[in-house]
């Protein structure tokens, strides 16, 4: 489960607070939540998206350690978080709407804040890995 991979893989330990970009329904974050009780955290997504992940929560949203906010990350995201997560996000974007991304992340960000990337890694050799199938898809349906 690529949760426990992330986890794993990095130690959140002293972020206070971590905004997950393109965050769906949260589920991800939720997990992170979890395992950093001390942490509080906000999901970033466009407004359909918010409104089902909202209702599907009901009130509560981890005990209120999580809010939801929508908007448009081509326009700007939350300002001053500790961690901006990105998981399965640049890859679905051309050159040109990614940097916007990454950069208005880097405007939201304080001198201390850390831009975290979560994506598959194509390999370079012969091998067949799912990652190799997530890219062509995402070259044929986005352009990215």
């Amino acid at each position: 489960m690529l949760s426990y991979a992330v986890l794993m893989a990095y130690d959140f330990a002293g972020l206070s607070f971590i905004v997950d970009i393109g965050g769906g329904r949260g589920t991800l974050l939720e997990k992170i939540l979890q395992f950093n009780p001390d942490m509080r955290g906000t999901v970033f997504d466009t407004a359909a998206t918010i409104e089902g992940a909202t209702q599907q929560l009901g009130n509560d949203a981890w005990g209120s350690r999580c809010s939801y906010v929508s908007g448009d990350f081509f326009t700007s995201v939350p300002q001053g978080a500790a961690a901006y997560l990105l998981s399965g996000v640049i890859h679905d974007w051309d050159d040109d709407r990614a940097i916007r991304i990454l950069g208005n992340c880097r405007r939201a960000m304080t001198r201390n804040s850390r831009l975290l990337l979560v994506d598959m890694v194509v390999p370079d050799n012969g091998v067949n890995c799912f990652s190799k199938l997530l890219d062509l898809n995402m070259l044929v349906m986005t352009g990215g």
